[in-house]
């Protein structure tokens, strides 16, 4: 098997990954900057507040959901019914911006243009 020359002929751990397996070894206190996940950085929320919205069984997972936390949806679905229009969570995403948005539904555009000319 080849593999991409930009992949080291040596595959030994590099001098900081070889002494981060040390330490680890050793059971050295590690603070990983690399972990995103807060259910496995031991960030759980602190107020009555936020304890209340994340359910105790909420706390044990962090499992995102890529078009945005189900309660939001749920409350702009709300919102729109409230004012007279059709509107389901499940149709719903949320995005961090206009841009995020357009180049989320650019490939369904594409996608809906190739099976769907105008004509």
């Amino acid at each position: 098997m080849r593999f991409s020359s930009r992949v080291p002929s040596n595959l030994e751990p590099n001098p900081w990954a070889a002494r981060l397996a040390s330490r680890r070894a050793a059971g050295a206190s590690l603070l990983d900057l690399t972990e995103a996940n807060p259910t496995r950085t031991g960030l759980a929320p602190e107020t009555p507040a936020s304890r209340a919205r994340w359910s105790d069984a909420a706390l044990g997972r962090y499992a995102p959901d890529p078009r945005g936390d189900e309660a939001a949806r749920g409350a702009i679905a709300a919102y729109y019914r409230d004012r007279g229009l059709r509107a389901e969570p499940d149709a719903i995403v949320l995005t961090a911006s206009p841009r995020r948005a357009a180049s989320a539904s650019s490939p369904a555009c594409s996608a809906a243009s190739r099976h769907d000319p105008v004509g």
